[in-house]
């Protein structure tokens, strides 16, 4: 319940009520949603990341997904898109989970961005390996 101004009582609305999805519990319903900032340099997420989903997560969503984020270490689907490939990209991101996890009570993702099998290759002629196959007449 929660006591409005005219000092009546009012259940919670359900979106600030807690939610169990499988093992992650969520202290309510708010999902900050991933936005496609594309701020990363080589892949990297940096201080803009760092600080933009905290100040989500500091604001009271129970989880924040972080924006599209590269399998491959080397080739991102966007420029300026972050990747999770290598250690040193995997470290950036710790960074930010830390932080998150450290200040706030929030849960944090990233989407993942796959390309599919009609994408062209690298730049050296490294093949792409993906789990998508294409459309029959394509």
């Amino acid at each position: 319940m929660v006591r409005g101004r005219s000092g009546v009582n009012h259940p919670l609305p359900p979106m600030f009520t807690p939610i169990s999805v499988r093992k992650p519990h969520l202290k309510n319903r708010v999902i900050c949603s991933p936005m496609a900032t594309y701020m990363a340099q080589d892949g990297l997420p940096n201080d803009f990341h760092l600080v933009h989903l905290a100040a989500r997560a500091m604001g009271g969503a129970a989880m924040v997904v972080a924006e599209m984020t590269c399998v491959s270490p080397m080739r991102g689907l966007r420029r300026a898109a972050p990747a999770c490939g290598m250690t040193r990209q995997m470290n950036a991101w710790k960074r930010v989970v830390d932080f998150v996890h450290t200040h706030t009570d929030a849960k944090i993702a990233f989407q993942l961005g796959m390309p599919d099998a009609k994408a062209p290759p690298d730049r050296d002629g490294t093949p792409l390996i993906s789990p998508f196959k294409p459309a029959i007449g394509l």
